[in-house]
């Protein structure tokens, strides 16, 4: 019969890799006192031996909970469930997990019970991911002394909240000069719920781009960010008169607009061109492929995790943006840019 197999402890790491114990410890807990040298050998070391670090151990002996508390106070849609998830995967490899709890009502009363709540977990650090800056002076009521970053739309510089987000009003303002420089000019903006601040901030950088180009804006205020609400959106379009190209509040709104658009016989983009936002997966493979405003959500969530590092290790609070690009593709440039996207997008999955 073989003997039970010796587990693998952080002495073992710290042999194979030629460094000390403690080394190995500030390499694992992300800590930036460690050469570049020195990591690479602890984490093949790591690799090698198959080691998995006993979080609860390095808890008790470093007064840690390891935990990161993540407030959602919002509705779930494509956006906050990516950034969720990429806060996750960042956290993970920073090697700590996540304690969830989720407001999507985001009442003032419901926000600050459910920070308590994260605060009791003994979290070393809380993440807010909100829709409205309305959650903003709820929060400054209840935070106190627990490391906090708010991940939301708009101006940041709060005095004790961190901020990180993209810039959206910079998304609305790409997405209008994509289309002015294609030569539309005849340009109307479908608006997402205007209950989240990336809908405001989308449909001011719209009107903005518009204005500076000498083109009256023309924005229709949308209930939701869903498909359904783009394909209504395009019935009364249809109505009402169609306008030279179209810019949706997100890209499943694109995809009811470009549905109802089909069933009309509107053809796209040679009658009405449309753009999206956010590059949802698949949008490069619809017919027609669609033009959007890609929002880097992985790069999003790593910054989230760096910031709560930083804040943990004694880094002043401060407010960070990432910038969004234009991804152009056939909805708004026409059949030339299949070449175009062959070049860049990965093939699709074979069915």
């Amino acid at each position: 019969m073989n003997a039970p197999q010796r587990r693998i402890v952080m002495a073992d790491v710290a042999a194979v890799a030629g460094v000390s114990p403690q080394t190995v410890s500030r390499v694992l807990s992300g800590s930036a006192r460690v050469s570049d040298l020195k990591r690479r050998q602890v984490l093949a070391a790591v690799e090698a031996l198959g080691y998995r670090p006993n979080l609860a151990a390095r808890a008790l002996a470093s007064n840690k909970s390891g935990a990161i508390g993540v407030l959602v106070a919002a509705r779930a849609h494509f956006g906050m469930v990516d950034t969720l998830v990429e806060v996750e995967t960042a956290a993970r490899a920073a090697g700590y997990f996540l304690v969830l709890a989720m407001e999507q009502d985001a009442r003032a009363d419901s926000v600050q019970g459910a920070y308590r709540y994260l605060e009791q977990r003994q979290v070393e650090s809380i993440v807010v991911l909100a829709q409205s800056r309305t959650t903003v002076p709820v929060l400054q009521e209840v935070v106190t002394q627990t490391p906090t970053v708010l991940v939301l739309a708009g101006p940041g510089g709060l005095d004790d909240i961190a901020t990180v987000g993209i810039e959206q009003r910079l998304g609305g303002r790409l997405a209008a000069e994509h289309l002015l420089s294609c030569g539309y000019r005849d340009l109307v903006h479908v608006t997402g719920d205007l209950g989240w601040q990336d809908a405001l901030d989308r449909a001011d950088g719209f009107r903005e781009a518009c204005l500076a180009a000498g083109v009256e804006p023309t924005v229709v205020e949308g209930r939701s960010w869903e498909v359904s609400e783009g394909f209504r959106a395009g019935r009364r379009l249809l109505a009402e008169g169609l306008p030279r190209a179209v810019f949706t509040g997100n890209d499943q709104m694109a995809l009811g607009l470009l549905s109802a658009l089909h069933e009309a016989g509107v053809r796209v983009p040679d009658d009405v061109a449309v753009m999206g936002f956010d590059d949802a997966p698949g949008s490069a493979w619809w017919p027609p492929p669609l033009s959007t405003v890609r929002q880097d959500f992985h790069a999003l969530g790593g910054r989230v995790i760096e910031m709560v590092q930083g804040l943990l290790t004694g880094d002043e609070i401060r407010d960070e943006r990432l910038m969004p690009q234009v991804v152009a593709r056939v909805s708004t440039l026409g059949a030339d840019a299949l070449d175009a996207r062959a070049q860049v997008e990965p093939a699709p999955p074979p069915r």
